[in-house]
């Protein structure tokens, strides 16, 4: 079970091309840590940057059941680290840090990011 999480705002459908919902900024799936996704076209690598680009003026964060988050609860779950809570896999242990399309916000305590399409 897990819920994917998208950026929506008046410019958003411009940004996002095909993804109707909003741009996605990422999954959190049961027992794992987020998983953010990468745009790298659009400099959105690190959750710095995510931070800045869904502070823009009419940009709000929605889950994919229409659910508006708070942006400050968002990232509190969304940089959540194994090291705050034992249960929770991290994808750092479980993928190669070679694999195409997997980068780490190091900044972050190590966040993964993913440079592709995923659900």
């Amino acid at each position: 079970m897990g819920t994917n999480y998208y950026v929506t705002g008046p410019d958003i459908a411009e940004l996002a091309g095909a993804e109707t919902a909003g741009l996605h900024i990422g999954k959190k799936s049961a027992g794992w840590d987020f998983l953010f996704r990468a745009h790298p076209l659009l400099q959105l690598d690190s959750v710095a940057q995510w931070r800045e680009f869904v502070a823009s003026a009419g940009r709000a964060i929605v889950s994919e059941y229409h659910e508006v988050q708070d942006v400050n609860a968002f990232f509190e779950m969304a940089t959540r680290r194994p090291a705050d809570d034992p249960t929770v896999k991290t994808h750092i242990r479980t993928l190669s840090a070679t694999a195409t399309g997997y980068t780490y916000d190091m900044a972050t305590r190590g966040v993964p990011f993913l440079a592709c399409e995923f659900c």
